[in-house]
């Protein structure tokens, strides 16, 4: 059987699951292998649950920003299976130039979001990722890397973890809105990092009606 471009792993009941996806986003499943443990080495595995795996279309549609968490725990597969897809990220010449933080304790989630405008929505939830760009890191490209590139890097990172935890049943909110400063100190970030991103990553307890979007003739200019 021809795993292709789009296999992927995942873990189930103590299970090793072998699934791809075809042309449409539909994801099929081989007969599990036993497996205790299977280390993340930079793959995508997915956390125990019950739910069958999204379609990735169906996973854009679904994603929305939810600012309401319940008090419930992210399990560490679900955590270990959106840091695992975030490392899957495309970057500027592969240098993945970004540093992802996760923050539990209830104190700096709260300092967070005193960071973040008073977005109190920070403290409810149980995980917060933070994304920092790592100009350093890019800098073999010169200016360009290292006020931009790792910027868009860091950024794209953020929009694969939202896509993983819509596909496990979690909810997210993009933040962009808070002191720069105020977040460094209150994550004493390493010196040359620079926080572009907050991620809150919970259960949803609410369910906000849609937004809309623009129309595609609004948003897309097709030149001949």
């Amino acid at each position: 059987m021809g795993r292709g471009k789009g296999h992927r792993e995942a873990r189930r009941a103590g299970a090793l699951l072998i699934y791809w996806l075809d042309r449409r986003g539909q994801a099929h499943c081989a007969k599990p292998i036993d497996s205790s443990r299977v280390a993340l080495s930079g793959r995508v595995t997915a956390a125990r649950t019950q739910r069958e795996p999204m379609k990735l279309f169906d996973v854009i549609q679904a994603r929305q920003s939810i600012r309401a968490f319940q008090p419930k725990a992210v399990e560490t597969d679900q955590l270990e299976t959106i840091l695992a897809t975030v490392n899957q990220a495309p970057s500027a010449g592969n240098l993945q130039a970004y540093q992802v933080h996760v923050f539990r304790e209830v104190k700096i989630r709260q300092a967070l979001a005193r960071a973040a405008l008073r977005q109190e929505f920070l403290a409810q939830a149980p995980v917060v990722l933070v994304f920092c760009a790592c100009p350093a890191r890019a800098a073999k490209y010169g200016q360009r890397g290292e006020q931009l590139y790792c910027v868009q890097d860091a950024t794209i990172a953020v929009a694969y973890a939202q896509l993983a935890a819509t596909a496990l049943g979690l909810a997210t909110c993009w933040i962009g809105a808070f002191d720069e400063d105020a977040v460094s100190r209150a994550l004493d970030l390493p010196a040359g990092q620079r926080p572009v991103g907050l991620l809150p990553v919970g259960y949803a307890a609410e369910t906000p009606p849609r937004t809309t979007r623009r129309q595609l003739s609004d948003l897309v200019i097709d030149h001949p």
